[in-house]
């Protein structure tokens, strides 16, 4: 794979503008790919590709998935519902206004999170507070619309003025930024880092850090898969392979490396082989990796 880089900017007597920007087109067998990362020279990243929205999407689904975020949803959905708060008591009876608060919580929720897995997809993570300021802010609009709809389907009732739209927005923004920024605290703190974690780990959420049993390519991106979880990350498998630190693995297929730690079975299928780890997931061993995987110890010596 090649690439070509485009410098695009302004300098004045050696003073090179923040704004300059470094654009990166990789190719693929003479064509360009769809994957174009955006990098100012003061460090800011913004990756456009085609998959953001899918993988994004992947994300989601993840999140919604997890049995704490579902029970959480429905309790407080189901709090809200039977108090009845901004007169919703008044307004509903019993069996509707629990619904109406259920779908709130859940619709507000799912957008939000939407939301911010575009946005932590497009700009790195890493870059911390800017990275969550943008994310917080995208947050807050697309929830104050969803909120908005939902009230207007429900109720019939729009804002009478600007102000209220906006006094709206500013609450759900607060919130959001609390929510976001928080995380960030908590990924962040120098108190729960480990010490001597692999380098791979930062690019994760503070969540889905553990020890990491295996990495998996997946077009322009990477799946990280640990003992907490699973997520996508845009890099090569090589580059990805050379920050798992001090982690012992080796690659088994060209699109998949495994820690030997996290290995729980091996089975021969005929000339190949799978490898069972320890997230119950399984992989395969093509043939061009057969000698490495036999000199690593993963089948009994003859």
């Amino acid at each position: 794979m090649t690439s070509e880089a485009f410098r695009i900017g302004s300098s004045d007597m050696g003073y090179t503008s923040s704004l300059q920007l470094l654009i990166n087109l990789p190719k693929l067998s003479g064509k360009t790919a769809n994957c174009i990362n955006v990098q100012f020279v003061n460090g800011y990243v913004f990756n456009v590709t085609d998959r953001l929205f899918p993988t994004a999407l992947r994300e989601l689904q993840a999140d919604l998935s997890r049995r704490p975020v579902i029970v959480g949803v429905l309790a407080l959905g189901l709090l809200l519902g039977i108090s009845g708060p901004f007169d919703t008591l008044n307004v509903l009876s019993a069996g509707p206004r629990i619904v109406y608060w259920i779908a709130v919580v859940a619709l507000t929720f799912a957008t939000g999170s939407a939301v911010g897995n575009v946005v932590h997809t497009a700009v790195d993570r890493r870059l911390g507070w800017s990275s969550y300021a943008v994310s917080t802010l995208a947050i807050g609009v697309s929830v104050t619309v969803v909120l908005s709809l939902i009230n207007l389907i429900v109720f019939g009732a729009w804002f009478a003025t600007w102000f209220e739209f906006l006094g709206q927005l500013g609450i759900v923004t607060l919130i959001s930024g609390v929510v976001e920024f928080s995380g960030l605290a908590l990924q962040s703190g120098a108190t729960t880092k480990p010490t001597g974690q692999p380098p791979l780990l930062d690019r994760m959420p503070f969540e889905r850090r553990g020890e990491i049993v295996a990495l998996s390519a997946e077009d322009h991106y990477v799946r990280v898969t640990t003992t907490k979880g699973t997520q996508l990350v845009l890099m090569r498998l090589s580059d990805a392979v050379k920050e798992v630190g001090d982690t012992d693995g080796l690659q088994i297929h060209r699109s998949h490396w495994i820690a030997t730690n996290q290995i729980k079975e091996v089975k021969r299928i005929g000339e190949r082989a799978e490898v069972h780890s320890s997230d119950g997931s399984t992989r395969p061993i093509s043939r061009g990796y057969m000698k490495a995987a036999r000199s690593a110890g993963l089948f009994p010596s003859n």
